[in-house]
């Protein structure tokens, strides 16, 4: 008989090669049909490793979160590790972001239920910080399952409480009750990415509450009682994120609706990013390249009326131009996705030139040609929160590649299994539609303004064209 141990460890090793098996890449085949015979036979095999992960949710996993009892200390460790695994699991040839994020959120409040039983205040910061990190991602994964928009409410409600929790630990006195540095700096660490949490929301007052949140947290640097309780923590990352949290708020053109007050203030503090960059250039750019800082700097100016709307075009060309093409981090992102967005974002809010034409049929190519080169990691987690965005945003310019078009490029760089199932709807539709153009044109009539089966027969090549569109889309 295995150990519970074993048993997760197995289960976060089936769910990683399950992963793997149902999304094979493209490259590998000459065509639909031999990536189908792949997938079908790598299905068999994922049904398999999941009826196998089934049974150790119901017979180990489920049994240990239902039970009433105080969780033994190894079964917490085990229970702890088996959390981080699900959240972010990697090896040499394998690298994937969040294996499991539902199991990981049920698993980590039990553990936070259970550290509150033990009474132990170290025991619950430990865990706060997992189940914060699971409600956030939570938060962004069902953000975007646009049906039902209360699972996501759900999880920034409780990411916002867990959050006044560790703010709250903040007060001098309950932070220097707090013994242990480590979990000093997991406070420090967890009140500023609490702010987070409002990424989501629109209201002009949480807005306001939300920059006074973050103008409170910068002082906390300047005040030496914080400095001399934990002598090596990073201070200048702290303050550099600070930074990015209130310049990136009015992300794709101001989805949140700051107001012209909000973003005059906020463009305010885009003078004290820089200064503060060039403090120090190569330390600010090893934590996530200098791009971002600048593009937020340069949107905020925009927005506020600082700088006209040529001159935030051509400094955000300036960057792009310059881009590496090939680079997958949070950097990367920002040159490769979020400056074409935000580009496409100035075009959509009036009439869109000849040349802003030509610029955005090759700002779509080369977004396409940068996701099918996506790893299949935690890069590309980052990188959907601006791709879902593109897609939102989407200009049809004459000449250009067309939405459908872009739409199945970006399925078969992300999801190569729904571009093939995609293509075969469309070519079982077509040849179903044939037999009936053939042998009962008749059904047909009305169809594309046809007025009886002649007409049917004289449009066959549109009625088979439209079919075939109609299934892809």
């Amino acid at each position: 008989m295995i150990s519970e141990k074993e048993e997760f460890e197995l289960f976060v090793e089936r769910m990683a090669k399950i992963r793997e098996l149902s999304s094979p890449p493209l490259y590998d085949f000459d065509d639909a049909g031999d990536y189908s015979e792949r997938l079908k036979n790598n299905f068999e095999t994922i049904g398999k490793l999941a009826a196998e992960n089934r049974r150790m949710l119901d017979e180990v996993l489920y049994p240990l979160l239902e039970q009433e009892v105080k969780l033994s200390e190894e079964t917490a460790d085990d229970m702890t590790d088996f959390c981080e695994k699900l959240l972010c699991f990697a090896e040499k040839d394998t690298d994937f972001e969040n294996l499991d994020l539902p199991i990981m959120d049920l698993v980590s409040e039990k553990l936070v239920q259970n550290a509150e039983d033990t009474g132990s205040l170290e025991k619950l910061i430990y865990c706060m910080d997992g189940a914060f990190l699971g409600s956030y991602s939570m938060m962004n994964m069902t953000e975007r399952i646009i049906t039902d928009m209360p699972i996501s409410e759900k999880y920034k409600k409780r990411g916002l409480e867990i959050g006044r929790f560790f703010r709250d630990l903040l007060k001098k006195e309950k932070f220097l009750a707090i013994h242990d540095e480590k979990l000093r700096e997991i406070v420090l660490t967890n009140a500023r990415f609490s702010t987070s949490m409002y990424e989501r929301f629109t209201d002009p007052r949480e807005n306001e509450e939300y920059l006074a949140l973050l103008e409170e947290l910068l002082q906390i640097p300047e005040d030496p009682v914080y400095r001399e309780a934990v002598p090596d923590y990073d201070w200048n990352y702290y303050k550099y994120r600070i930074f990015e949290y209130i310049l990136q708020s009015t992300d794709i053109g101001n989805i949140r609706r700051f107001t012209k007050q909000q973003i005059e203030f906020i463009a305010g503090f885009a003078d004290l990013a820089e200064e503060t960059v060039a403090t120090d250039p190569e330390y600010y750019n090893s934590i996530n390249g200098n791009i971002g800082i600048s593009v937020f700097c340069a949107r905020n100016r925009y927005l506020a009326g600082k700088i006209p709307e040529e001159e935030y075009l051509g400094i955000l060309m300036d960057i792009y131009e310059n881009r590496d093409r090939n680079d997958f981090s949070g950097s990367g992102n920002y040159a490769n996705l979020l400056i074409p967005l935000e580009t496409i974002l100035v075009f959509k809010s009036r009439r869109i030139k000849a040349s802003d034409q030509r610029l955005v049929k090759k700002l779509y190519q080369n977004i396409s040609e940068y996701m099918f080169h996506m790893p299949n990691a935690g890069a590309l987690s980052f990188a959907m929160e601006y791709f879902s965005e593109v897609v939102y945003n989407f200009i049809e310019v004459p000449g250009g590649i067309t939405f459908e078009d872009f739409a199945l490029q970006s399925l078969a760089a992300l999801h190569p299994p729904t571009y093939i199932h995609s293509q075969m709807v469309g070519q079982i539709s077509t040849c179903l539609c044939s037999y009936l153009v053939d042998m009962k044109p008749e059904v047909l009539i009305g169809v594309l303004g046809c007025k009886n089966a002649d007409d049917v027969t004289e449009n066959r090549e549109k009625i088979l064209s439209y079919t075939y569109h109609a299934a892809v889309c």
